[in-house]
C-alpha cells in the first residue's frame, strides 16, 4: 500500500492534448502538468497510465467527490453531444463536485438563458427536473457502489440540504434505503465471487 501511495503522489499524465495551436507562453503548461503538451487535437485530453485508473483513491475522504468509473464511460465519447439533454447531463457530471444542480446554473454553464434551456429540452421531449432526478438516482447508486461515502456525504454531493430528503428520494427511486441498497449490493457481490 505504501508503494501505491508513493505512486499516486508522483503521478503525472503521460501527455496532455489541447485543441489549439501552440502559443507563446505555453511552455509553462509543460511545467504545470509535468508532461509533454500536444497541440491541435480535436478535443482536450489527458493521458493517464491504465494502472493508475484502477487504483483506489487514497485520499477519497479529503476529496469531497470522485470521478467514478461510471462517469468516465459517459464522459469519453467519440462524438460531441448532439442533444440539449446530453449537454445537460454532461454539465451535471461536471458540476457534481459542487452539488449545485439548479436550472439557472446549468443554463449559465451552457451559455444560454434558463427559458431557452427549457424550450430546447421541451422540443426534445424532456423536462429539466426529470433529467436531474435521473442523474441524481444514477449518481447515488454509483456513489453507493464505488465509494464508502455515508448517506450524509452522498446527500451533499447530490445537492440535498437534508440527509432525510435524500433518503426519502432514494427510497422512492430504489424501493429501499441507501443502507439497504448498499447491503444488498455487497451481498450480491460476495455471492458472485
Amino acid at each position: 500500500m505504501l508503494t501505491a501511495l508513493q505512486d499516486v503522489r508522483a503521478w503525472h499524465p503521460e501527455w496532455v492534448e489541447l485543441p489549439k495551436a501552440s502559443q507563446k507562453g505555453d511552455t509553462s503548461l509543460k511545467a504545470v502538468f509535468g508532461a509533454p503538451i500536444r497541440y491541435g487535437g480535436r478535443l482536450a485530453g489527458i493521458s493517464s497510465p491504465k494502472h493508475m485508473l484502477l487504483m483506489r483513491n487514497p485520499r477519497s475522504r479529503e476529496a469531497r467527490n470522485e470521478i467514478l468509473f461510471s462517469d468516465m464511460k459517459a464522459m469519453i465519447r467519440q462524438h460531441p453531444p448532439r442533444r440539449t439533454a446530453e449537454l445537460v447531463l454532461d454539465t451535471l457530471r461536471l458540476l457534481s463536485v459542487v452539488g449545485d444542480f439548479s436550472e439557472e446554473v446549468i443554463a449559465e454553464r451552457l451559455g444560454i438563458g434558463k427559458r431557452t434551456l427549457q424550450r430546447r429540452l421541451s422540443a426534445e421531449g424532456h423536462r429539466f427536473r426529470d433529467i436531474v432526478t435521473s442523474f441524481q438516482m444514477k449518481r447515488a447508486e454509483a456513489l453507493l457502489l464505488e465509494t464508502d461515502y455515508s448517506a450524509q456525504e452522498i446527500a451533499g454531493c447530490l445537492g440535498y440540504q437534508e440527509v432525510n430528503s435524500f433518503r426519502r428520494a432514494f427510497r422512492s427511486w430504489a424501493g429501499m434505503t441507501p443502507t439497504e441498497y448498499s447491503a444488498r449490493r455487497a451481498g450480491s457481490r460476495m455471492i458472485s465471487q
